[in-house]
């Protein structure tokens, strides 16, 4: 095992442990659980965890250990490096290759519903959504998550579900809902894009001086 092996286990226990509660949400289905069977194994993970090109180390992560259970998180990670890129179709294929591995992993669930929201795919978006403001109903925090972990994610999985119904709104012309879900975003976990979709509706109401406050809070120009 690499020199980093441990360390990194140590950070990303907690987090792993969360998203492996999320993932056996649905359906009642309990994955094997999240670890990996030998060293090689974590540190082909870890491989794929410092790739700047995640897919081709998932893909070789993939065809060695194609029963792992770490696979939900690979997916995870090529799915994330998809969005940050901009490759909006592969996003979405990630995405979905991520949901059929972990059906309940929430964070992935909500990710995609804002793709697919910006796409205009606003039944898509409804439906995932809808999904996953369910399932985190159901949601019981493990012992071993830490509570400040769990109230920082829960706040920014619903930050994320009301930005979602907020750009869906906005595109069905419901400028007041609109405006609501994306002030619930700011409240609960801001993210730049909020403030600046917020800012945009402001304007389009002629609330000049509030629109401001949000490009500045966006880092972007009225």
């Amino acid at each position: 095992m690499s020199e980093g092996a441990p360390i990194i286990r140590s950070m990303t226990a907690a987090r792993i442990a969360l998203m492996f509660a999320f993932y056996g949400l649905a359906r009642g289905q309990f994955l094997p659980a999240m670890q990996a069977d030998d060293p090689a194994e974590f540190d082909a993970y870890i491989a794929v965890l410092k790739a700047t090109g995640k897919a081709d180390a998932a893909a070789r992560f993939e065809a060695a250990w194609p029963k792992s259970g770490l696979l939900p998180h690979v997916y995870e990670l090529v799915f994330e490096e998809k969005r940050a890129k901009g490759d909006v179709a592969g996003a979405i294929r990630e995405g979905r290759r991520a949901l059929e591995a972990a059906p309940g992993n929430v964070t992935v669930a909500m990710s995609l519903a804002g793709i697919y929201a910006t796409q205009g795919q606003l039944k898509e978006a409804e439906k995932l959504v809808g999904e996953a403001e369910e399932m985190l109903r159901q949601f019981r925090v493990p012992r071993s998550v830490p509570l400040a972990e769990w109230e920082s994610r829960s706040a920014k999985i619903r930050a994320r579900s009301a930005a979602v119904r907020g750009l869906v709104a906005f595109k069905r012309d419901r400028v007041e809902e609109a405006i609501a879900r994306f002030e619930e975003a700011i409240r609960l976990a801001a993210e730049p894009s909020d403030h600046l979709r917020l800012g945009r509706l402001y304007q389009l109401q002629g609330r000049v001086e509030e629109a401001r406050k949000q490009f500045a809070l966006a880092g972007a120009k009225p």
